[in-house]
């Protein structure tokens, strides 16, 4: 009796399973989404309204994008802006030719200026033309909107007309201006960038130009540079120094490395360290130099040994030859861990050297000769 029981409950919670998940099928269905009341309820009074619109039809994407392609050319400016961050979202190859018919036709500055960046990402070449027509509107959202594009495009033939826009009036084109030409690599347009930096007056502008300074390695551009990062407080101080390493030369160099020394707290050490980093093997030897009057200074030591550890495989037989002649174990074991990381970094290998504390059995000097031995074998690889 007892299991005949048991064995009628159980084929009841299987039944009340079955009929629940019925139910739960026939409520998806009910809740499909209606992609044209969620188009229109873009153009609704309520920002949260509209964001829980623009949500559903990214979760939807499939079936919303033609209407999606609609929204790019409503009346409505909130439809027009869901619209742009969809495709920005959810724009495919499939699409992009509609995506640039739209652009052509369109005159909405959201638009304009949204699809021709979602476009450059797609890396649809065959929308240049259009985006270089673009110079002849006078907007500064959608001039720089296509100085950007065209620069993730790698439109190098527009550099020169982009270089004129480093005097346009709006400064957020002239910050799209320099960044296209450092991404261009552009160094024949260096100086009209260098003529720029001269003037310009607003920090974000300036920042901008200094970057593209470095990147062009416009040596011209060394003097200014150099009397920004002696005040920290500079607008420019951080790209400035990290210009000075990109543009080298023995001004920067002892420049960067007098920062390196005269760093009074972790963040000044880690910016220092990291620009003689990017500054590379030519920074080197002046770091060496430092260390025979650093040898009781601890500071100066762990400073030294911060820049050794941002750069390349060019540093190993240094830190090896630091090893070597170090005293005390405290630094052989920083300069250890420092070449261990390197390695590491730059070969995959997970090399074994831990210096001794008191070595009587010369221990660590066999380590030495097997690091000295391994980058013999590695140094040209």
């Amino acid at each position: 009796m007892m299991r005949t029981m048991t064995t009628h409950l159980a084929v009841a919670v299987i039944a009340a399973m079955f009929l629940a998940g019925a139910v739960y099928a026939e409520d998806d269905a009910a809740q499909e989404p209606d992609i044209p009341a969620l188009v229109a309820q873009l153009a609704g009074p309520k920002y949260y309204e509209r964001e829980y619109a623009l949500t559903t039809l990214l979760n939807n994407s499939d079936k919303a994008t033609p209407a999606m392609l609609a929204a790019l050319e409503s009346a409505d400016y909130n439809t027009r802006i869901a619209a742009v961050k969809f495709f920005d979202a959810k724009a495919t190859p499939e699409f992009c030719p509609q995506l640039l018919e739209i652009l052509k036709r369109s005159k909405e500055t959201e638009v304009v200026a949204g699809l021709s960046r979602i476009l450059a990402h797609q890396g649809r070449k065959d929308a240049v033309e259009q985006i270089r027509a673009l110079f002849a509107d006078r907007r500064p959202a959608v001039l720089a909107a296509a100085v950007d594009s065209l620069a993730v495009l790698g439109d190098r033939d527009s550099a020169a007309t982009i270089a004129l826009l480093l005097n346009d009036d709006f400064s957020e084109v002239r910050v799209a201006a320099a960044k296209a030409l450092a991404a261009f690599r552009a160094v024949d347009l260096g100086k009209d960038v260098f003529a720029a930096f001269e003037k310009e007056k607003i920090p974000e502008v300036q920042r901008a130009l200094v970057e593209s300074l470095g990147e062009l390695k416009f040596a011209g551009a060394v003097p200014p540079l150099l009397e920004a990062i002696k005040d920290e407080h500079s607008p420019i101080f951080l790209p400035a120094v990290y210009a000075l390493a990109k543009i080298g030369g023995d001004e920067a160099r002892d420049a960067l490395v007098s920062l390196l020394m005269n760093s009074k707290d972790l963040e000044m050490l880690s910016l220092a360290s990291s620009a003689l980093g990017v500054m590379g093997e030519s920074a080197v030897p002046a770091l060496e130099a430092e260390l025979p009057a650093l040898k009781d200074d601890l500071d100066g030591r762990f400073k030294i040994l911060s820049a050794f550890g941002k750069m390349g495989k060019y540093v190993i037989p240094y830190l090896i030859a630091f090893i070597e002649n170090e005293p005390y174990p405290i630094w052989r074991g920083q300069a250890g861990d420092k070449l261990r990381a390197i390695i590491k970094r730059e070969y995959g290998e997970d090399i074994d050297f831990i210096p001794a504390y008191d070595d009587p059995d010369k221990t660590t000097q066999e380590k030495i000769a097997q690091l000295k031995q391994w980058w013999e074998e590695h140094k040209s690889k």
